[in-house]
């Protein structure tokens, strides 16, 4: 439930920082964004990770939506540790993680133009992946775990 509530806030949200955000706003973002890459590529995950939730919660500050950025902050340490938990199995695999870095890039550009539609559109299809993502690798687990269970049992 609160991954669907994140997920719908975050599609209203980046449309309102399109639409309302300041420079100061976007370098915020942007300096954000620059922390996960830097992180990513030096390995430390949790350094990531909280870069990772800073970045979406400096888009939810860039709306100006004095509701939005409320709900963000409360759900704030719950967003980070799911980012965690999130990025902990998807970033392990390195098509994902472009993937990831391009559409928080996509992200990121449409707030820059002020594109309020592409700006959503590309948030929805981020939580999308990453939602469709977890849950493919989640069930792939499951699989090789039953698998694994069942090579154990003897049949003699």
């Amino acid at each position: 439930i609160a991954s669907c509530l994140v997920g719908s806030e975050m599609c209203i949200r980046d449309r309102y920082a399109a639409l309302r955000s300041t420079e100061a706003d976007r370098a915020k973002i942007h300096q954000y964004f620059d922390e996960i890459a830097y992180y990513q590529a030096h390995g430390d995950s949790a350094a990531a990770a909280v870069a990772d939730a800073n970045f979406h919660l400096a888009i939810a500050e860039a709306s100006h939506n004095v509701v939005l950025i409320q709900m963000m902050r409360s759900l704030f340490d719950l967003l980070q540790y799911n980012v965690f938990l999130g990025r902990k199995k998807v970033y392990e695999h390195p098509i994902s993680a472009d993937l990831l870095s391009d559409q928080h890039f996509q992200v990121m550009d449409a707030i820059d133009r002020k594109d309020a539609q592409a700006a959503r559109d590309a948030v929805c299809g981020h939580i999308e992946f990453v939602i469709d993502h977890v849950r493919s690798l989640d069930e792939d687990e499951a699989r090789q775990k039953r698998a694994t269970r069942l090579n154990r049992i003897d049949p003699t």
